[in-house]
């Protein structure tokens, strides 16, 4: 029933497209989502009938089951109208105003468009926010590969992706698809995708993006049971390292597309741009005790924040680039004396180095026991140093237990570290029960405490700070 109406409400939704635009706006500034065609019939990729090949239902699954496929409907309820109007109070009173917000700072994620679509000339066709982020978005502009792919061929097709179509089956191809939009580029499809330091100030939230994550919560609309798919599920470990990778080179990336179209358009793209930094370093409360700090703690106060200096990509550059070990590097970095000539450059340079290492991380066989030995020897010489760095301990120990608990050797440790997962989660949760007056401290982690993470996380190795003790990477038991 649920995906009955589901599919009942989409084709309402998409129906303006065989009655042409109800807006009057020209033909061509309306696509024409490849779901609202071919895609959907029966006897494609629109199928119910259970047990079913996966790809007679997966459109179906998409429709009803998958949060992109409302990604559109979204940007009407109350929180997008409440964003949109501080971003254009106009917005409030006027349906053009708010939908050209919409067209330039939120269609290209939100669902399935092409540049011209995201020009600010009115209301967005309701074919466009019903499809909502549909299968060109993730597979590519069908209409160079719609006919071969049905071919006996296509699967051994040598060249597909220069007939547009998108691989998705490898781990590396499938992150590089979700960043366009779960972290952001200027450049990719020729659409601009940034959610800016103006969008998190208008109240959408911050992208912290972890592929492992939503990976794991998505309805699966493919092949579960494929070979490619079976080793692509294989080790948690391996898909979280090579999503932090990939991550970093698309948030370089953004930058240095940001400092690119700073130096090209002046003060339309606001430097520094803000949402590269540490959100924290800014958005704390402040003690007079804090005023206070002795010399030796200047480099990690016990804020647990960046001391002034935000970090650059603090979610992502975390384990990966230790910019906290280096004052020179974050003051060139920092917001009030960075470079957009010298950003560009370095974001490019970065970018490259972690996609040569993502790759790297999508061949190596991965190693869960040198996983959960890296977190145990830095947390046995210092505490997490901020939010960021036991959040991503955190996930890295999540992945190694699910890793460890598909061994039967291991499964007694994964059971006995899970056990403790609850707990850490907790430390690291922000404070949802903040008196509204004060509630931007509810998105915030004024209350962490990293001292208190790292004897938690010590404890579950069997260790204690500034010992030589080993965590236990294998079962203890006979």
């Amino acid at each position: 029933m649920r995906l009955l109406l589901a599919l009942i409400v989409i084709a309402t939704l998409t129906s303006s497209l065989s009655h042409g635009d109800e807006n009057g706006l020209p033909r061509d500034l309306a696509i024409t989502p490849l779901v609202a065609e071919s895609c959907a019939t029966s006897t494609c990729h629109g199928g119910t009938t259970p047990n079913s090949p996966a790809w007679t239902t997966s459109l179906s699954i998409h429709r009803a089951n998958d949060p992109h496929a409302t990604a559109g409907l979204l940007l009407l309820d109350d929180d997008s109208r409440r964003i949109v109007s501080r971003i254009d109070p106009n917005a409030k009173t006027s349906d053009t105003a708010y939908h050209n917000v919409l067209r330039t700072r939120c269609i290209s994620c939100h669902a399935t468009v092409k540049a011209e679509d995201c020009e600010p000339v009115g209301k967005i066709p309701s074919a466009i926010i019903g499809s909502g982020v549909s299968c060109d978005a993730c597979h590519g502009e069908a209409s160079g590969w719609l006919d071969q792919h049905i071919q006996t061929s296509w699967s051994t097709l040598a060249n597909r992706k220069e007939t547009g179509f998108r691989e998705t089956k490898g781990i590396l191809d499938r992150a590089q698809n979700c960043v366009r939009c779960h972290i952001g580029s200027r450049t990719k499809d020729g659409l601009i995708r940034d959610m800016n330091h103006d969008l998190v100030a208008a109240g959408h939230p911050a992208l912290r993006f972890d592929l492992l994550i939503y990976h794991q919560n998505l309805p699966k609309h493919w092949d579960a049971d494929s070979p490619s798919e079976r080793k692509l599920d294989a080790s948690s470990v391996r898909v979280r390292s090579v999503g932090r990778a990939v991550g970093l080179a698309a948030a370089a990336s953004l930058s240095a597309e940001r400092a690119r179209d700073h130096l090209l358009n002046g003060r339309s793209v606001p430097w520094p741009e803000l949402a590269d930094y540490d959100c924290f370093a800014c958005h704390q409360a402040l003690t007079m005790a804090s005023y206070h700090l002795p010399a030796r703690d200047l480099n990690r106060s016990p804020l647990h924040i960046s001391d002034g200096l935000p970090v650059w990509n603090a979610w992502y550059s975390i384990s990966q680039l230790d910019f906290r070990e280096s004052p020179e590097y974050l003051a060139a970095l920092s917001p009030h004396r960075s470079d957009p000539k010298k950003l560009e450059t370095a974001g490019e340079k970065v970018a490259r180095h972690y996609m040569a290492k993502a790759e790297q991380a999508a061949k190596r066989p991965p190693s869960p026991t040198a996983s959960l030995g890296e977190i145990a020897d830095l947390l046995r010489h210092r505490p997490p140093v901020d939010w960021h760095e036991a959040a991503i301990a955190y996930l890295q120990i999540e992945a190694v237990i699910d890793d460890l608990s598909r061994r039967r050797q291991t499964a007694p440790l994964a059971q006995q570290f899970a056990a403790k997962l609850p707990l850490l989660e907790r430390l690291l949760r922000f404070d949802a029960n903040v008196p509204s007056p004060d509630a931007a401290f509810a998105n915030s982690p004024y209350k962490f405490d990293t001292l208190t993470f790292q004897r938690e996380v010590l404890a579950m190795f069997g260790a204690s700070p500034n010992t030589t003790k080993s965590a236990p990477l294998s079962n203890p038991s006979p």
